[in-house]
């Protein structure tokens, strides 16, 4: 399995089938990104992942419009 198509199962596997329920993308920086999240809400369920490529982070957030 490619790390994309890990990811993305580990998301699924996280958050069912409700993906409209969590804020799902990407950043260069996650550390000020979780800061500033924080900050507006709940981040209790934060959980990150390295992508391969920025292509492979843009297919991943894609997915999950």
């Amino acid at each position: 399995m490619t790390a994309k198509a890990t990811i993305i199962s580990e998301i699924n596997t996280k958050v069912g089938t409700s993906h409209t329920a969590y804020r799902i993308g990407i950043t260069n920086d996650p550390v000020e990104r979780k800061k500033y999240w924080t900050g507006k809400g709940d981040t209790t369920y934060w959980k990150q992942w390295q992508a391969d490529s920025l292509s492979d982070a843009q297919a991943i957030e894609n997915y999950f419009i």
